[in-house]
């Protein structure tokens, strides 16, 4: 697998989940990542849409939820809606990870500028945070490809819109950071230590 590269054994890897050796994996090895958007009314503060796509470490066809503003509830996404939703992918992640024979544990919250400004904002609307590590796509850009002119995401900027850029950008930031010469990655790391929030 090593030869052929990540992206080319991924297919490997989802099928040898689906059989009686799934349960071998180690849970760190393959993260259940949950990316979260949320579309903010700038002028009041309102939640418009929210989103969130679970994935199982970048391997096979993420699941994705969305919800949005509805003129019944007053044309706005109530915070408790955005608690649920995040309630719920965390679950999906948790409870296929139990089934994998592994604990459930293995979690972790992805968003673009996520550390700076969604959580802080959801947290001051009431939204409940789960309390799993973070990784800030924007951040990671950053320290990833400091010369790069751009780090926003070229997406419809819709919540599911996104979620899905958000996506591909954690790919090509992923595929970056596994090209690495593992002393140059390390050199990275005494640096750029992982935070929680």
């Amino acid at each position: 697998m090593a030869d052929e590269g990540w992206a080319n054994s991924r297919g490997i890897l989802l099928a040898l989940l689906d059989t009686p050796l799934g349960p071998w994996f180690p849970e760190d090895l393959l993260p259940w990542l949950v990316f979260l958007d949320t579309e903010i009314n700038p002028k009041t503060g309102e939640i418009l849409e929210a989103a969130v796509l679970v994935s199982r470490g970048l391997l096979g066809e993420p699941h994705v939820e969305a919800i949005s503003r509805s003129s019944e509830e007053g044309g706005f996404v109530a915070p408790s809606q955005v608690s649920a939703l995040l309630s719920r992918a965390i679950a999906t992640g948790r409870s296929l990870s139990g089934a994998l024979g592994w604990g459930g544990r293995n979690c972790w919250l992805v968003g673009h500028n996520i550390i700076a400004f969604e959580l802080p904002g959801l947290r001051e609307r009431g939204v409940r945070i789960p309390d799993i590590p973070v990784i800030d796509t924007l951040e990671l850009s950053l320290i990833t490809e400091p010369l790069r002119s751009r780090h926003s995401l070229d997406a419809e900027h819709t919540a599911e819109g996104d979620e899905r850029a958000n996506l591909k950008r954690f790919e090509e930031l992923d595929a970056v950071w596994l090209s690495l010469d593992p002393s140059e990655f390390l050199w990275h790391m005494r640096w750029n230590p992982p935070v929680s929030v």
